[in-house]
């Protein structure tokens, strides 16, 4: 049974601790990895400022071209793609491409599945729709069921049903789906919004391909198509979850990237910064809520300062090295302390007291 706390924390017996964050929009907690998956200030006010904003800013700078290419790593509950896609339909820039492919890349496949019935106002209808039908032909019926019931409680109603309808009729006779259209017809204009109404664009989600990877991403991200343009990183904190911070991953970032490439994360490590440097990317300040990466030095609008560069050359930008792709976090932890001991640079909190910020 979930537990309800005074701080508007639900917790499950299990992994996750669902959280309602300040912006209303639903987050989690890892109790394996004691970490969370968005900021306590909102999951969506984080997708939309550190992501998904900055994004719009690149895709504005970029040439039309037939296909704009996303990689969300770290997936989650889907807020940096799905406020992505929310706010590209709305955008003058859906006619720049005829398609956009999007790639997810996320090992826990129960968050997969939830995200597009998790409950979420901000969110329109239809593109929920998009995502049930496609997570429905990675899935089968029954796996996202089973989650589902796991989490009835945080599953929007509307969603759910309309989940169960296309269960329940998908072999029944020609009047049932007929039926099975009309009660659904008056269930989505029961449900949504009059504002969000005028706003749909259901015909342009067919421009949108949906790719799932449900594995671990160092394995995950050479599955993915080459000449890649966007890329959110939205890891666990690489203190408690190093393995998709390390050198070598960015360096698979960087071959399956074009040369119209941005990179966004939510991280101001410095060892991450280092780690992006050593795999030849140009990197910069995402306007004070992260770092930015890109192949080409002209997409940088916000370069590190000199304090934050010279950061780089401390102990705390000795970067996670997995040369094989394949450590435990805790050797990759183990593996850059010992780099630190025996490196003799310079410490982060000397650095800190001899150089003004």
């Amino acid at each position: 049974m979930p537990i309800r706390n005074t701080c508007n924390i639900i917790i499950f017996m299990g992994i996750f601790e669902f959280i309602k964050t300040q912006d209303g929009s639903l987050g989690l907690y890892n109790n394996q990895i004691n970490d969370i998956y968005h900021a306590r200030e909102g999951a969506y006010t984080e997708a939309l400022e550190k992501f998904v904003l900055p994004a719009m800013e690149f895709v504005k700078q970029l040439p039309s071209s037939d296909t704009l290419k996303i990689c969300d790593i770290c997936y989650g509950l889907g807020y940096n793609t799905t406020t992505f896609m929310n706010e590209f339909l709305n955008s003058e820039f859906i006619n720049k491409y005829n398609k956009i492919e999007i790639n997810i890349l996320e090992y826990n496949k129960e968050l997969i599945i939830l995200s597009p019935f998790i409950k979420n106002d901000k969110l329109r209808y239809s593109l929920r729709l998009f995502l049930m039908k496609n997570i429905k032909k990675v899935f089968q019926d029954t796996e996202i069921a089973e989650t589902l019931n796991k989490y009835n409680m945080f599953t929007d109603r509307a969603i759910y049903k309309r989940f169960k309808g296309t269960l329940k009729y998908s072999n029944h006779s020609s009047y049932n789906r007929r039926h099975n259209r009309l009660f659904l017809h008056n269930t989505y204009y029961n449900y949504i919004s009059a504002r969000f109404k005028k706003a749909l664009k259901v015909k342009e989600l067919k421009r949108f391909t949906f790719k799932i990877h449900a594995n671990d991403a160092r394995k995950s991200i050479f599955n993915v198509s080459d000449n890649q343009n966007i890329v959110f990183l939205d890891a666990f904190d690489p203190k408690k979850l190093p393995t998709l911070w390390s050198k070598e991953f960015f360096d698979a970032i960087y071959s399956k990237s074009d040369s119209n490439f941005m990179l966004f994360t939510y991280s101001h490590s410095a060892c991450v910064r280092s780690a992006m440097k050593d795999a030849k990317f140009y990197i910069g300040d995402n306007n004070g809520n992260g770092t930015v990466a890109s192949k080409d030095e002209k997409y940088i609008s916000n370069k590190l300062s000199e304090y934050n560069l010279g950061l780089l050359n401390t102990n705390a930008g000795i970067p996670y090295r997995d040369y094989n792709l394949n450590c435990t976090k805790d050797e990759l932890i183990q593996e850059r302390l010992r780099h630190i001991k025996c490196d003799g640079r310079e410490s982060s909190t000397h650095y800190a007291k001899t150089h003004q910020k």
